[in-house]
């Protein structure tokens, strides 16, 4: 009966560390995509204001990006990498 017990134990650990992979990962493909909308909306706002447009409510999108996954980064780095350095 204790064999059982400890691979279910096992395979819950083991499905929270990949959901938890899986959030740090999330986050750091929002990061990189705010990033890269961020530098695109940098290097076409001149092209934009000869138009006469701009960039108005589009500049919320790296926004809300950032502020989702900065945390979730935060978060990763203060709590989980000293562990994973510690050994």
């Amino acid at each position: 009966m204790g064999g059982c017990s400890v691979l279910v134990l096992l395979s819950l650990l083991t499905a929270m560390g990949l959901v938890l992979f899986s959030v740090f990962l999330g986050a750091a493909g929002l990061f990189l995509v705010a990033t890269v909308v961020a530098i695109v909306f940098a290097v076409r706002t001149s092209k934009r204001r000869e138009r006469g447009k701009k960039l108005g409510a589009l500049i919320a999108i790296p926004i809300v990006l950032y502020a989702v996954s900065v945390p979730v980064l935060i978060y990763f780095a203060v709590k989980w990498i000293p562990l994973v350095m510690a050994g």
